[in-house]
């Protein structure tokens, strides 16, 4: 499940697309569709709101319907982005839905890539609270110690990850992090680029 933001990110870096449902609408049964690479199709789901059943429902039966190796190549779901906004304090990186995501796709062999959004908002807020405890910095060392800080919280959570992923006994997923930028985005695109073609090797 892209987010609205995500979606848009990615257009830009691969082209232009024509999007098959209305404008303000997350419909996964709805595509975006590269007009620079006709094999780019990017469906977008609504996020997994704890206790929303229906949509989650939803995306499952979708992504049971177009399982790899079943289908030709085109028609086929080759990779799920599951967006999570980069967490700025300690609490629970992934809803219940996402964990059911994550096992559904290890089950019937879907890659996922976890794209962790808003990068950006967690480097202001430590740069926010560096400036609370420190009010004479220099802005070069504000800058150079709240993206350090960022870093450090990032990497706890992906540990945190790691523990999530240990306890659904499914292995680690790919994961990028992102703040709009366009060569995150061009990060995102090009880990699932790779990923895909190795798993599709043979099916060509």
């Amino acid at each position: 499940m892209a987010s609205e933001s995500t979606v848009e990110d990615v257009t830009k870096t691969v082209g232009s697309c024509v999007a098959h449902n209305k404008p303000g609408e997350s419909d996964i049964q709805g595509d975006f569709v590269s007009q620079d690479n006709q094999f780019f199709v990017l469906h977008n789901s609504n996020g997994f709101e704890p206790g929303d059943v229906a949509n989650f429902e939803t995306v499952r039966d979708i992504i049971q319907l177009r399982p790899p190796g079943e289908l030709p190549l085109k028609d086929r779901i080759h990779s799920v982005w599951l967006c999570t906004e980069t967490p700025t304090a300690e609490g629970r990186i992934l809803e219940i839905g996402d964990e059911r995501l994550l096992e559904l796709a290890h089950k019937i062999k879907i890659l996922v890539v976890i794209m962790f959004t808003q990068y950006d908002r967690l480097v202001r807020t430590k740069k926010d609270e560096l400036e609370e405890e420190e009010e004479d910095l220099d802005q070069s060392t504000l800058d150079t110690r709240s993206e350090d800080q960022a870093h450090r919280s990032f990497m706890a959570c992906v540990e945190s990850l790691h523990r999530t992923m240990d306890h659904l006994q499914i292995p680690m997923p790919h994961y990028v992090k992102g703040s709009g930028y366009e060569e995150e985005v061009s990060e995102l695109v090009k880990v699932t680029r790779d990923i895909v073609r190795e798993q599709i090797k043979g099916d060509a």
